[in-house]
């Protein structure tokens, strides 16, 4: 769907940037702007800087500069008609729906959901020496590598506000790509804005009594290496911490809790969010809720990490 410049210019002409920046930065007044840490590179000492008369953001340590549309494209992930869509929604703005449409509501309140976006799989390039032997140096062989598809692309990375080589993982559903995640050098993440979340190899497991469910990609193929191939990665690894809400944001003892067993942080007592309970409230894990059929009468072994991130990530898998 198109939207009218008109459209486009009364989001710009609410002046919200500083508010819809602030959901994703902390920031504070200096003179007549505000100030943060950039949310597109890491930083210790603030450089990232909001115009509210002029409107625009720019970051004087990674030179990202933008208007409210650019800096939602950015932090979302999306292109310019899902932030101007996104915008719109949230602004109360008429015509930013299709005629016949329901109610504009909150993306996080519709259902159902967007069509998801297919990816475009034409630019994927094939690997590099230096790829390969990547893979080589982790006990990954080249056969086991092209037999999983896993590419070569350039994609935009947040973390480095650029454009990167990348390895590209494709995720596929009975031969079809539905969604790609790309990895830098720096193990920095992305995945095709508004594509389906699925599991990585999902096709291996259509005639397995038992799934073995790891974290990354790397580890699928590995274990493919010696002998399993009934195994699946989920597309985005291990949680850093829990999920709190109340409390303190910031409070380093709930931060630092890796027990699953406790449910009220004992510091400031904030409460452990619980997984939700079905599809559409579910976003984290929507892959378990899309994938679910394969699943069915299968025994599942999960095999995550042990650190505190794998801890987290095996106890929402397996409620």
């Amino acid at each position: 769907m198109a939207f009218a410049d008109s459209i486009v210019d009364d989001i710009k002409a609410r002046g919200a940037l500083v508010q819809v920046v602030a959901k994703a930065v902390k920031l504070t007044k200096a003179g007549g702007e505000s100030k943060g840490l950039c949310p597109f590179h890491k930083e210790k000492a603030p450089s990232f800087t909001v115009n509210e008369t002029k409107q625009f953001y720019h970051c004087f340590g990674c030179g990202v500069h933008g208007d409210i549309i650019d800096f939602t494209m950015r932090i979302e992930g999306m292109d310019f008609k899902a932030a101007v869509r996104k915008l719109g929604l949230e602004m109360g703005l008429d015509g930013v729906q299709a005629p016949g449409a329901r109610p504009a509501v909150p993306p996080r309140d519709r259902k159902p959901r967007d069509k998801p976006t297919k990816p475009d799989a034409s630019k994927l390039t094939d690997l590099t020496p230096e790829a390969y032997a990547w893979f080589a140096a982790r006990g990954i062989s080249e056969a086991v590598v092209n037999r999983n598809g896993v590419r070569m692309a350039r994609t935009w990375f947040r973390e480095v506000g650029k454009e990167v080589p990348c390895l590209a993982f494709p995720y596929r559903r009975d031969g079809e790509i539905v969604n790609i995640k790309f990895r830098d050098r720096e193990k920095h993440f992305a995945q095709v804005p508004g594509a389906e979340k699925i599991f990585f190899g999902l096709d291996d497991i259509k005639d397995a009594d038992t799934v073995i469910v790891v974290e990354g990609e790397p580890d699928k193929l590995a274990l493919e290496e010696a002998g399993y191939r009934n195994v699946v990665s989920t597309p985005d690894g291990a949680p850093a911490q829990f999920r709190w809400e109340g409390g303190e944001g910031q409070c380093a003892v709930h931060r630092a809790i890796d027990n699953p067993t406790v449910k009220v942080c004992p510091g400031c007592g904030a409460r452990r969010v619980e997984t939700p309970t079905g599809p559409e409230e579910d976003r984290k894990f929507e892959y378990l809720w899309n994938c679910r059929a394969e699943f069915d009468g299968k025994r599942i072994v999960l095999a995550v990490d042990a650190d505190r991130a794998g801890r987290i990530l095996e106890d929402e898998l397996a409620r």
